[in-house]
């Protein structure tokens, strides 16, 4: 039985948006996206850091995006990158998570495992292990997705790079801070050119007044930050209580934090090696005759 005018005209257009727009997308399979959500399923993003505490939600929504890049973009290449296998393939089945929901995603050709899926539309996501052997021989990519980015080991971050050569790819680095080095602490503490978003807990450490101050204190930072709604205070001061103040401002706080024996504060060792400080000239030593000491 066709549908009414009316009724058509509104399927179409919600076809249309879910189409254009993956927060729309996610909304049309029932889930209702935090802000920070929206905010990562902003299509127009080219280079994005997602710095978020554990179990923010941030492999849900990135596999979101994942899954309608599939969909909605045929012949599309995805490409899953972890630090370990097994981390990729979990990537993977929050991806296959969504498109056992979609009822109208295209079917499976072929090729369908854990690792790789191929799509009767071309479309293509591959789950690979955290090696730069792995990794050489793609090319081409629409979107590329490395969780917990801040472990990958810099030699696997340069050869990714190279394969987004002439495409218009998306490149998305999500993770948890883990100290102040490697690829993600880089990228988010010098360069200019991604969009950062930050989603910590809520503060019990006092540092900020609220949630707003703490968010505009980041925006002058060029970061887009807030609270992450999936977490109590009650488990937050728990977690803290069992962890210490140490692991916890890492895991919950954000934080890229300095190795707990360290000596020196790694800014301040940068700030020593990187010195903008202009040469002292010294006078020449003139040698003068001086007379020899008799005793």
């Amino acid at each position: 039985m066709p549908l009414p005018p009316g009724m058509l005209r509104q399927t179409l257009t919600e076809s249309l948006r879910a189409t254009l727009a993956p927060r729309q997308y996610l909304r049309s399979l029932g889930f209702t996206p935090f802000l920070w959500q929206d905010w990562a399923l902003d299509q127009s993003l080219r280079r994005l850091l997602l710095n978020c505490c554990r179990q923010a939600g941030k492999s849900t929504v990135i596999a979101a995006k994942a899954a309608h890049k599939a969909k909605f973009f045929s012949g599309s290449l995805i490409i899953l990158v972890s630090p370990a296998l097994r981390q990729s393939k979990e990537l993977m089945r929050k991806v296959e998570d969504f498109i056992a929901l979609d009822k109208s995603f295209p079917p499976a050709s072929e090729e369908d495992n854990q690792l790789t899926k191929e799509f009767k539309n071309r479309s293509r996501i591959v789950a690979l292990p955290g090696s730069e052997k792995t990794i050489r021989g793609l090319s081409g990519p629409t979107l590329i997705i490395i969780d917990e980015a801040s472990r990958i080991p810099d030699e696997l971050y340069k050869a990714i790079r190279p394969m987004m050569a002439g495409a218009d790819t998306e490149l998305v680095l999500m993770t948890t801070p883990f100290g102040k080095r490697g690829v993600f602490y880089d990228a988010w503490s010098r360069s200019k050119r991604w969009t950062k978003i930050e989603v910590v807990g809520r503060d019990i450490l006092g540092r900020f007044p609220n949630e707003q101050v703490y968010a505009q204190l980041r925006r002058k930072d060029g970061i887009k930050a807030c609270y992450s709604p999936r977490h109590s205070v009650e488990f937050l001061g728990e977690e803290l209580e069992e962890m210490g103040e140490w692991w916890y401002r890492q895991e919950y706080g954000g934080e890229f934090m300095d190795p707990i024996d360290s000596v020196f504060n790694m800014e301040d060792v940068r700030a020593a090696i990187i010195n903008d400080t202009p040469a002292i000239s010294f006078a020449p030593i003139i040698e003068e005759d001086v007379p020899a000491l008799h005793f």
